[in-house]
């Protein structure tokens, strides 16, 4: 088979033919010259052939080979399943077998796709269990994605079935990803939801001639994922994919935006595709980044409220604005230098995506929250105002949430006083401890006696009504 193939990408069958047939006859002088030619042709082809076989069984490495599925089938039905390829390189010869469960599935015949014309040598055979299917291409080459064969099944039994491929040749030096098939008559596998690509389209900045490592994520279908270039795509020079989502190397490429449609594949072959872009910066640049939390301050209904994004590093200045499909709540608005402002009129907690865009046209995004409360007085069913209290005394520390009040504790006898630190969702909100007046800040020193020692702690966005919470503190006589 490799000698068939190695001929015939040299010569093309025809040529193949005419090459061996003209041995067999005498040979003049005049000739000569003819195959001189010949064979600095031949020369010519196998060096610069060899030279490409290297770069050919690495593409080939990129290919997938693909067997569908079939979900929510009805016993009775007759379902077709289809062969399909994708990245395939310069392919003109396939084998398989295909085993499945012949006592919830028959096999009843395989055809030609789309990929495949019918002077194609063809031919496949059934029985136990395994479909064998034989093809080889007639002239030229397949290099598009597409459907290979058809292939039909009687539904005999409720269940499920594996279409497990054994065997697959695809006259290659490096074997292509393989997507098992399924069919099943219990409904969709897909109870996670539908597959989604969780990673924003702008990945983090590299550096020239410095190590980088990203990993991207996906959500739903099922597991396990596997990732991919999709044709026609490549990284910046110096960067590789991984199978499992990891884009690491070290960039060697000219510092730009460099864009790769990548493609992800869960268990069941269902794909995903996005365009994600990379911005490679020159080595000691600082690259773009949004560095504001992801968390804002909260704001309330009905008063005014404000708060200004932060980036560092690509080139100023930055221009902010909402990544396509976010909104804000009703009522605020974002600038084009990064502030969120107006006057709220609805409650609830939001999310929405901000993209910052550099001088350069690099670009970062980042998901944010936002909650806005009521106007009125807070009922003890809202979120806790605080998100942590943490109590320092010497060596000792104690970090509460809201979730954990009322609580006691117990100190030793020469422990006089604690630090009460409270860390607000909102610095502009207030807070008071054991009936203080009203101040802002998080920090304060309390003293202790003998006995019980009850601390009431009070958040209020307003100054006027406020949320108690209480931390009981027995100090040992």
């Amino acid at each position: 088979m490799q000698t068939r193939n190695f001929y015939k990408a040299l010569y093309g069958t025809s040529a193949v033919k005419a090459v061996s047939a003209s041995f067999v006859r005498s040979i003049d002088f005049s000739r000569f010259i003819s195959f001189f030619k010949i064979g600095l042709l031949m020369f010519l082809t196998v060096f610069l052939g060899l030279a490409d076989s290297t770069l050919n069984a690495e593409a080939a490495g990129r290919t997938t080979f693909h067997v569908g599925s079939a979900y929510r089938v009805s016993v009775g039905s007759t379902v077709t399943i289809d062969v399909s390829i994708e990245d395939p390189q310069a392919l003109d010869y396939c084998s398989f077998e295909l085993e499945y469960d012949q006592d919830i599935v028959q096999a009843r015949r395989v055809s030609r796709g789309e990929l495949l014309s019918a002077d194609d040598a063809f031919s496949y055979e059934m029985g136990d269990g395994v479909i064998t299917v034989n093809w080889e291409k007639d002239t030229g080459f397949i290099n598009d994605d597409g459907v290979l064969f058809h292939i039909s099944f009687l539904v005999l039994e409720e269940g499920s079935t594996d279409l497990y491929v054994q065997n697959l040749d695809l006259d290659s030096e490096e074997m292509p990803y393989i997507i098992d098939g399924y069919i099943s008559t219990s409904g969709s596998s897909d109870a996670t939801g539908s597959l989604e690509i969780s990673t924003s389209q702008y990945l983090p900045g590299a550096n020239r001639d410095s190590s980088y490592s990203v990993t991207l994520r996906a959500t739903g279908g099922a597991t396990p994922y596997r990732w991919s270039l999709a044709g026609g795509s490549s990284l910046p020079s110096g960067l590789t994919l991984s199978s499992s989502g990891t884009i690491s190397g070290t960039p060697t490429c000219t510092p730009g935006n460099y864009s790769a449609t990548i493609r992800v594949t869960d268990y069941y072959g269902r794909t995903k595709s996005r365009t994600f872009t990379i911005t490679v910066y020159e080595a000691g640049e600082t690259p773009l980044s949004i560095t504001t939390g992801a968390t804002l301050s909260r704001g309330r209904k009905g008063s005014s409220y404000s708060v200004t994004l932060r980036a560092t590093g690509g080139t100023t200045p930055y221009r902010w604005s909402l990544s396509g499909g976010s909104s804000l709540p009703s009522g605020l608005t974002l600038s084009s230098s990064g502030t969120i402002s107006g006057t709220p009129t609805s409650t609830g907690n939001f999310t929405f995506t901000a993209r910052v865009t550099d001088a350069r046209y690099a670009r970062q995004e980042k998901e944010f929250s936002l909650t806005i409360t009521g106007s009125g007085s807070i009922s003890s069913s809202e979120e806790a105002l605080f998100k942590n209290l943490s109590i320092t005394r010497s060596t000792m520390r104690l970090d509460l949430t809201p979730a954990n009040m009322p609580y006691t504790m117990v100190v030793d006898r020469n422990i006089n006083w604690i630090e009460l630190t409270v860390d607000l969702f909102d610095a502009a909100e207030y807070l008071r401890i054991n009936g203080s007046d009203h101040y802002s800040g998080v920090s304060r020193k309390v003293s202790l006696s003998s006995g019980n020692n009850q601390v009431t702690i009070g958040v209020s966005l307003d100054g006027d009504y406020y949320r108690d919470f209480v931390l009981t503190v027995y100090r040992l006589p």
